[in-house]
């Protein structure tokens, strides 16, 4: 199977993510949660998440699922025949919160779709003068929902001194 040089660089990207995310309790940890509806640039949230987040809270939206693959009984099975915005993400803030469980974010998401399984994730912020020592990082695991990916928005030195 090829992949292109996109398709690389997203993954990369993400894995990255995974680098520079705190796990222990000391630190700040993310917030996973569902994706239920999007319209524009609103997106709707799993019934009672909408209490982890606030006004400018900045998050990682991301479509986990839904490229299609070939899928013949042949030496080409599963070479992927359109990607279907699987692995898209965008970095976002928020700017209101219109319902209980309904966050307004400044990032289009207009392209992305629920069957995708798409999830917000909370991001780590740090500031300018933190320096940040982390052992061990294991994110948890992907459960069809949410989960797999750990993201951070940090300003200071970072050293891990553990696996990932």
């Amino acid at each position: 199977m090829r992949l292109s040089i996109g398709s690389v660089m997203k993954f990369l990207t993400v894995m990255l993510f995974a680098v520079i995310t705190f796990s222990n309790s000391s630190r700040a940890q993310n917030v996973y949660s569902q994706v239920t509806a999007i319209n524009g640039s609103t997106i709707s949230l799993l019934a009672g998440e909408g209490a982890n987040y606030g006004v400018d809270t900045m998050v990682l939206i991301i479509q986990m699922k839904g490229a299609d693959i070939y899928e013949a009984n042949d030496a080409g099975y599963g070479a992927v025949t359109g990607y279907n915005n699987a692995g898209a993400y965008v970095f976002g803030t928020i700017l209101s919160m219109p319902g209980a469980d309904d966050i307004l974010v400044d990032a289009d998401v207009s392209n992305f779709s629920t069957s995708g399984m798409v999830q917000v994730i909370k991001v780590i912020t740090g500031d300018a003068s933190g320096n940040y020592t982390q052992g061990a990082i294991t994110p948890p695991a992907w459960d069809g929902y949410t989960g797999g990916v750990y993201a951070a928005n940090l300003c200071g030195d970072f050293t891990l001194s553990g696996d990932i």
